[in-house]
């Protein structure tokens, strides 16, 4: 099911002219600033993962994390994605660490996942954004203990681009023939922490 969400989202990605925000540097050293003092609500992260990606309902979550006043890191501007992926990579370093051993229940409960039945009655914002969750869930299936190396690195830094180097015989293995999907290494990066938490938790 995995699989195929993913080649439906993909064949419905957005062109060039409607792209998700692209995170810099400086928006993800603002968002992680962020995290470090929301991730401890557990009422408000469970609202944000509770919901669907690109979904009103994540919308909410995020403005009630945003009312929890941690916005003091000056000039940020709410990217839902590179919030929703940092907040996935603070969680999974908080509750698992690893994906070695058996899935047992984290501290917060993910969304289901839509069934490919209900697929096109989705957003096509939500759309996108499952199909690239589901990318990250067959990296993460296909080459674990890589994606865990990943998350340890630094956003940015020369590591980092070491350990996605590693991860792309994978990456290239979960594109059907004919696929073409573009993101950042901050939009993977994300997808990737939250697939894993949803792997070390059981999530379905």
């Amino acid at each position: 099911m995995i699989a195929l969400l993913a080649s439906l989202a993909l064949m419905t990605a957005p062109q060039q002219g409607n792209r998700v925000p692209v995170a810099t540097e400086s928006a993800v050293e603002s968002t992680q600033a962020f995290v470090a003092c929301a991730a401890n609500d557990l009422t408000l992260v469970q609202g944000l993962f509770g919901a669907m990606p690109g979904t009103s309902g994540e919308s909410d979550a995020i403005a009630a994390l945003l009312s929890k006043g941690c916005r003091t890191m000056g000039d940020f501007a709410v990217d839902p994605a590179t919030v929703r992926g940092s907040m996935a990579e603070a969680l999974f370093e908080r509750d698992y660490g690893t994906l070695d051993g058996a899935a047992r229940p984290g501290k917060v409960s993910m969304f289901t996942m839509p069934m490919p039945g209900s697929y096109q009655s989705l957003y096509p914002r939500t759309r996108y954004a499952i199909g690239m969750l589901a990318y990250g869930d067959c990296i993460v299936q296909a080459a674990p203990k890589e994606s865990v190396a990943m998350m340890l690195t630094a956003p940015g830094s020369s590591n980092e681009r070491t350990a996605f180097s590693a991860l792309a015989p994978v990456m290239g293995e979960c594109l059907n023939d004919g696929d073409k999907i573009t993101f950042t290494r901050t939009q993977l990066r994300g997808v990737i922490a939250e697939a894993a938490y949803r792997k070390a938790s059981g999530s379905k």
